[in-house]
C-alpha cells in the first residue's frame, strides 16, 4: 500500500474521532450508569421535562444520591446542589431509587429551572425537619377529649389535614376510613 494513503486514512480517523467526541451526549458520558436519558432532549420543553420529573423523580422518597461525576453523596448534599441553577435530576435505575445530578444549560424559558429549584428547596426543607420533635399542641377530638402531643409518644401517627372545600380531600375520606378500620386495634 502507498504510504501517503495510510497517513491520510490515519489523519481522517484521528480527526473524525475528535469531532465525534465533542458531540457525545450526556447519556454517553455516563455509560457505567444504566438508563440515563439524554438531558438535551429531556429539557427541550417544559412538558417533556415535567412528564419525566412527575413519573420518575420523587425527592421526598429515600434514594441513593449521585453527584454529576457519578459519585455517591448524601441526600442533603444532593438537594443543596440541586438548589443551584445548573443541575437536573436523572433517575439512573429502573426502580427510581438512584438519582444523579446532571449539569445542563437552562433554556431561555426559565420555567424548568425555577421549578427544579423550588422543588429542591422544599425537599431540602422537609429533609432537614426529619427527626425534629413535633411541636407541643393541645386540641380536642370529636368526643371533646383534650389531646396533646404526649398522647402520641411511641405510636405511629398519621396526621391528615383538610378543609371542607377541598374536593380531593373529601374524595379520599372513604380510603382513610378504611385505614382507620384496619388499624383500629393497633398503636397507629
Amino acid at each position: 500500500m502507498n504510504r501517503p494513503f495510510l497517513i491520510v486514512v490515519f489523519l481522517i480517523c484521528i480527526f473524525g474521532c475528535k469531532d465525534q467526541s465533542k458531540s457525545i451526549s450526556l447519556s454517553d458520558q455516563h455509560q457505567d450508569v444504566k438508563g440515563v436519558p439524554d438531558v438535551r432532549e429531556l429539557t427541550s420543553d417544559f412538558k417533556t421535562w415535567w412528564t419525566y420529573q412527575y413519573n420518575q423523580i420523587s425527592l421526598s422518597d429515600d434514594f441513593q444520591a449521585m453527584d454529576e461525576n457519578s459519585e455517591l453523596i448524601s441526600k442533603k448534599a444532593f438537594l443543596q446542589k440541586l438548589t443551584t441553577v445548573k443541575f437536573i435530576v436523572i433517575s439512573v435505575t429502573g426502580d427510581n431509587r438512584t438519582y444523579m445530578l446532571n449539569e445542563f444549560t437552562p433554556l431561555e424559558d426559565k420555567s424548568i429551572t425555577r421549578t427544579i429549584i423550588d422543588q429542591a428547596k422544599m425537599a431540602l426543607h422537609f429533609y432537614q425537619l426529619k427527626g425534629i420533635p413535633f411541636p407541643d399542641f393541645k386540641v380536642k377530638n370529636i368526643d371533646d377529649q383534650e389531646i396533646t402531643n404526649k398522647y402520641f409518644i411511641g405510636k405511629t401517627t398519621i396526621l391528615k389535614t383538610w378543609f371542607i372545600s377541598c374536593k380531593p380531600c373529601i374524595a379520599e375520606m372513604p380510603e382513610l376510613n378504611k385505614l382507620v378500620d384496619k388499624y383500629s386495634n393497633t398503636d397507629i
